[in-house]
């Protein structure tokens, strides 16, 4: 017998390093949960791959403001990934969501 291997749609934070993991931990959600020294962005996309192959709401830590976000930085890499796979930001700016 073959079993179907079904993704269930969660909720994942991204944000700032100083804030993201303590927010998320603080409301229960996935994160990247890799240590400054340890983090590759081959991990990074890694977890957004998970978050894209399960559909997840994405909320962002903090307050976020699309004219103070570096273009260059891993955030708006993250955003740029998340958007490529048909996420979108809500009116407030506060997650991603799949369209």
């Amino acid at each position: 017998m073959i079993k179907a291997r079904f993704a269930v749609k969660e909720v994942s934070v991204i944000g700032p390093r100083a804030t993201y993991r303590e927010f998320a931990k603080k409301i229960g959600t996935n994160f990247l949960d890799v240590t400054d020294e340890a983090w590759m962005m081959r991990k990074n996309v890694e977890f957004l791959q998970g978050v894209v192959k399960r559909g997840d709401d994405v909320i962002f830590s903090g307050k976020f403001n699309p004219a103070k976000l570096d273009p260059k930085s891993v955030l708006a890499q993250e955003i740029r990934y998340l958007q490529r796979h048909g996420y979108s930001w809500t009116d407030d700016f506060s997650r991603m969501i799949k369209k």
